[in-house]
């Protein structure tokens, strides 16, 4: 199991990373969800080894990696753009990540010699060895491009570079694969597609991963579990399902967009005075008299604290099988009909607060 532990990184001065701890089970995919310049890519570099922490640990079953090089750890990176050999055939560049496992110690002048062969070999020279070809075959018809090995990868889409990518990194049997925003390239068909087909692989191989992305649909659709991370600081962790239905912070809420976030003062007897009037949200924390409080607006949800607003439509934009409905005050629904602009309408909102503004 992996288990970073209070790891913290500067950059120019200024706080990266700030005591971040987090764990990955066996067979577990958690995402690293937040915007860019949040930290994302620089924990997994670390993870990586490509660079060091600051303060804190990278530890695998307890064992302390700071000493252990990349490319002993075993563990398999697969990036946006792709970072595959262009001169060689498919079955070429995912026979390359076994090729270089097998380096060792005593053989490495050999070995050496044998990856320069490589770089500039044909697909004969890897089919001299059987139990070599017979993984790249599992590993390709694992993402769909058993008929590929003889391409160039020059000649391949982007979606099918990408399953060569995730062949590569495959195919040397790793304890851990890492992703960075490696479907930020596709179109959203594309996209769609292969995240279902990397999720249902990632099951399947059981082999545990970690994903950084700032694309919120992807995150929900892969992961078994979700950490958003925020100028460094993980601030919300836990099932897609769990996050979704309670973000627990004003930002977390804008950044997924589960609703409508309004600001206002809380007023003496547990209401908020906000732009739509005095509501009374649903509360766990504890504020004072004044305070400017942060509350999420649901549209349409029973239970808890919940508001009947009539508000003002002023613009109406199709979204899909939806219509967006923009309201007065910079409210947001959706709904199935739309609505004449510059009509009222009721609206039904859960009321829930956030905490401090």
């Amino acid at each position: 199991m992996l288990t970073i532990s209070h790891v913290s990184k500067t950059y120019e001065n200024q706080p990266l990373l700030t005591d971040v701890s987090l764990t990955v089970g066996a067979g577990e995919t958690i995402c690293l969800l937040g915007a860019s310049g949040s930290g994302k890519s620089t924990l997994l570099r670390i993870i990586a080894g490509l660079e060091p922490p600051e303060a804190g640990r990278v530890l695998w079953d307890g064992a302390d990696l700071a000493p252990i090089p990349p490319h002993v750890r075993d563990f398999g990176l697969v990036f946006q753009d792709y970072a595959l050999f262009p001169h060689l055939t498919v079955f070429e560049n995912v026979a390359f990540g076994l090729r270089m496992k097998s380096n060792t110690k005593t053989q490495k002048h050999k070995d050496m010699k044998q990856n320069k062969r490589l770089v500039s070999s044909s697909l004969g020279a890897f089919v001299v060895n059987p139990k070599l070809s017979e993984r790249v075959a599992e590993v390709l018809e694992l993402v769909n491009l058993t008929d590929f090995g003889n391409r160039r990868v020059t000649d391949l889409s982007g979606g099918e570079q990408q399953r060569v990518a995730l062949a590569r990194a495959l195919a040397p049997h790793p304890r851990l694969l890492m992703f960075d925003e490696p479907l930020g390239a596709l179109d959203r068909t594309l996209k769609e597609e292969l995240l279902h087909e990397l999720r249902a692989i990632l099951h399947r191989t059981q082999i545990p991963a970690i994903y950084v992305t700032h694309d919120q649909e992807e995150a929900f659709a892969i992961a078994d579990r979700i950490l958003l991370l925020h100028e460094g600081i993980i601030l919300r962790e836990g099932t897609p399902a769990d996050v979704w239905s309670d973000p627990q912070s004003a930002w977390a809420a804008r950044f997924l967009g589960v609703g409508n976030v309004i600001e206002g003062k809380m007023n003496g007897d547990g209401r908020v005075e906000t732009e739509l009037g005095f509501l009374r949200p649903l509360c766990k924390h504890n504020h004072v008299v004044g305070e400017r409080v942060a509350l999420l607006l649901r549209q349409g949800r029973k239970g808890g604290r919940v508001a009947r607003l009539k508000m003002s439509v002023e613009d109406v934009l199709f979204s899909r099988e939806q219509f967006e409905v923009r309201l007065g005050g910079g409210i947001v629904i959706q709904m199935v009909r739309p609505p004449k602009v510059g009509s009222k309408i009721l609206v039904t909102f859960r009321v829930e607060c956030l905490g401090h503004a």
